[in-house]
């Protein structure tokens, strides 16, 4: 029989997939949704960041609150709500009403996802056993994010954008319930009274970050209400930082940055997740638009990139046992760079599929090498009943990286591929074909054009079947021409986004060449005292086999 912590192992990963698919299932959705709403871009960005913007924000705080209160109740709080969230998201009439329960579901996925791995930490007292454990966990959620966009296009293709949200409530009823039988509690028994100002300041603070991020993607990074958000974020966290040093009772004690171990890890982690998802925000588009392929077709030939990241992630803790922690991060990290590098020099309008799935593979292997010791470290280097807080980090780092990473790439890729589109839209050509239609309909075309790769094939599809019979030809001539010149501004884009990113990760690569430990630190993790008295000390034993022993 499985024994009960491998048990709850599966319990929490099912938690962890559920919402970690939640990251990019609904990016498939989005033209539908635009459709039955007639929901503007600016709308269809709020959509995918209310999730966002509430889980990055609340992930700290929920993490204190887990380790006062005990991780199991807070687990089956943060599923219920989660479960709610997406049952109302299907029922919602208008764009601002599935606005409001993303943002719902992204406190139920705040509340739940610090629980996970905090849960996982003090389940696995052995160290190579936790070590395993926390790599099933990081492969897990990887796998949630690569395959979130293949079930999103199979339920598109089956049944209607509800579904993308509908599929979560009975993968959240079959957890409450092995959740309530497999998971045992525990806590911090000497939790120190709620620090009330630094909750305050911590979700402020990110919040006005994370808003910052996000619009600054739309409006770019000098539009005033993003100053704003900036300004506010770092007083309202420098203000965070410093009473967090002087109070008795810190919610995020400022002493852990002080362990390099800690900050390297969770810098290298915010950075990699940085890549990873702004790599994402380039491929759907690429491969729909660009190459053809339908939502379905996308999604499974995304698959084989998320499968490659899974794979390493679960063979991670065998391979840090082999090479050792330092020199497998780096080999990952340098596995990451050669694949980006390659990616920048031959991505083009009609490169192959086989090429990009080999090539993002490779990329996507050497970040799984990353991800998940960089995880265990984080966790290693924390007291078994400050596990939730330590979860909280390392969850907080993945969304503040994905979150800047969709941001940074996206503004570079929109950048280029604006300037590209302002100067094709005021040629003659264009011009003459535009001048064919009213005025108020030739502005919001242009603007369509320079928004989005898919408003330009939109226009392009308009001015075919718009234009008078006798200007047929040119009119054809004209929308070759935008979606020519808009795929190739696209993928200039992205190569620029490439780039960008090799340079992140030769900076992370340096970073941790010179301040990672050769090792992870295990012996915190041995004080049990700290659990509840039903959870014993557990002897040395041998290790059920999972992947990668």
């Amino acid at each position: 029989m499985l024994e009960r912590r491998w048990a709850s192992l599966i319990v929490v990963c099912s938690a962890l997939l559920v919402i970690s698919l939640d990251n990019t299932i609904l990016h498939i959705a989005l033209p539908a949704i635009q459709s039955n709403f007639n929901a503007s871009l600016s709308e269809l960005q709020w959509i995918i960041s209310s999730y966002v913007l509430v889980f990055a924000s609340l992930l700290l705080t929920m993490g204190t609150i887990g380790d006062r209160l005990g991780r199991k109740p807070i687990f089956i709080a943060g599923m219920v709500l989660f479960g709610i969230a997406s049952l109302a998201a299907t029922l919602t009439r208008s764009t601002g009403m599935l606005i409001a329960t993303r943002a719902l579901m992204g406190l139920g996925a705040a509340v739940v996802m610090p629980a996970t791995l905090s849960t996982v930490t003090a389940t696995f007292h052995n160290p190579r056993e936790r070590a395993q454990a926390i790599a099933i966990w990081a492969a897990v959620f990887g796998l949630g994010v690569g395959i979130g966009p293949v079930m999103g296009g199979f339920l598109l293709e089956h049944f209607n954008w509800h579904a993308v949200f509908l599929i979560n409530v009975p993968v959240v009823f079959i957890t409450l319930l092995a959740g309530q039988r497999y998971i045992d509690n525990s806590y911090d028994e000497a939790a120190a009274p709620v620090d009330a100002i630094g909750v305050v300041l911590s979700i402020c603070g990110l919040f006005a970050l994370v808003y910052g991020i996000i619009e600054a993607g739309v409006k770019g990074w000098g539009a005033p209400d993003v100053v704003l958000a900036f300004s506010l974020a770092v007083l309202l966290l420098l203000y965070f930082a410093c009473w967090e040093g002087i109070t008795d009772n810190p919610m995020l004690p400022i002493s852990l940055f002080q362990n390099p171990t800690f900050s390297v890890a969770s810098v290298s982690l915010g950075l990699v997740t940085f890549v990873m998802f702004g790599l994402l925000l380039m491929l759907s588009p690429f491969l729909q638009l660009i190459q053809g392929y339908t939502p379905l077709e996308t999604g499974l030939k995304l698959l084989p990139i998320a499968l490659f990241g899974a794979l390493s992630a679960a063979l991670s803790a065998r391979v840090v046992r082999i090479l050792g922690l330092k020199t497998t991060i780096l080999t990952g990290l340098l596995i990451t760079i050669i694949s980006m590098i390659v990616s920048a020099e031959s991505i083009s309008v009609h490169v192959s599929y086989g090429w990009i799935v080999f090539v993002l593979s490779l990329g996507s292997f050497g970040l799984g090498l990353v991800v998940s010791p960089s995880t265990n470290m984080i966790m290693s280097t924390l007291p078994a009943n400050k596990a939730g807080i330590g979860s909280a980090m390392n969850d907080t780092t993945r969304q503040l990286g994905g979150t800047l990473g969709v941001a940074v790439i996206g503004t570079i890729i929109n950048g280029v591929y604006i300037d590209n589109m302002n100067t094709l839209m005021n040629s003659a050509p264009i011009q003459a074909v535009m001048n064919l239609f009213p005025a108020d309909q030739v502005e919001q075309a242009v603007q369509y054009v320079r928004s989005s790769l898919q408003g330009a094939h939109g226009v392009a599809a308009e001015i075919l079947t718009q234009s008078p019979e006798n200007m047929r030809q040119i009119a054809g001539r004209v929308s070759d021409l935008l979606i020519t010149n808009s795929n190739q501004a696209f993928v200039t884009g992205s190569a620029h986004a490439l780039w960008f990113g090799v340079i992140i990760m030769i900076a992370t690569t340096l970073f941790a060449l010179w301040l990672l430990p050769e090792s992870a630190p295990t012996s915190v993790h041995d004080h049990t005292t700290s659990y509840l008295p039903h959870i014993e000390p557990e002897v040395e034993r041998e290790a059920v086999p999972v992947i990668g022993d």
